[in-house]
């Protein structure tokens, strides 16, 4: 299988699918910028990375080398090869118009649930209800009164992550349109993925 590299523009999501040992690089290239991610199982779209699986097969709120994220199945899905930042949120849904008119009073807000969507919804991909992401880059760290904060991402231009697919996915990638919290500094950049 040739190397693919998708650009994903800021606050705009892609789709990419793997095979069996597929190595999935998600990439920072401006720095400071999350990444939401969600994925199917290309042979059972009722398997699905689930970020709350995860959470208890793992039995912390933060990733390490080594670690496989999980489906609603419990069985693994991505492993994690290579991590450049080590701060990524496990708690935090997907940013959605709701929320930006609830928060902030705008309408018509990009945001990562209606760019997961549009992007299923060009492969005729169930979209009636999508799992919650795992916030890669996302600095949401949990204070000492276990308040959780939203600060700028740490990550810098060129760092990555890196992931090794244990099952042949469907993942969504969304470039985090968030430009009313700090979670991308205040500015959404783009976000690039390759899969060899």
């Amino acid at each position: 299988m040739a190397t693919q590299t998708v650009h994903i523009p800021a606050g705009e999501a892609r789709v990419v699918e793997t095979r069996v040992g597929s190595r999935v690089s998600i990439v920072c290239p401006l720095g400071e910028q999350v990444a939401d991610l969600i994925g199917f199982c290309l042979q059972d779209p009722a398997e699905y990375l689930s970020v709350s699986h995860t959470r208890n097969m793992l039995w912390r709120l933060y990733l390490r080398v080594g670690d496989f994220l999980v489906s609603n199945r419990r069985e693994p899905l991505l492993e994690i090869l290579r991590d450049d930042v080590g701060k990524h949120d496990l708690l935090c849904v997907a940013c959605d118009e709701k929320r930006y008119s609830l928060d902030y009073g705008i309408s018509g807000h990009r945001s990562c649930a209606e760019n997961f969507r549009t992007v299923l919804q060009e492969r005729a991909w169930p979209t009636t209800w999508l799992p919650d992401p795992i916030n890669v880059f996302q600095n949401a760290p949990i204070d000492r009164d276990l308040t959780q904060a939203i600060l700028p991402s740490v990550a810098k231009p060129g760092d990555r992550l890196v992931l090794r697919a244990m099952k042949e996915l469907l993942l969504v990638v969304s470039a985090c349109p968030q430009d009313q919290a700090a979670t991308n500094g205040y500015v959404p950049k783009p976000i690039d993925l390759i899969v060899e």
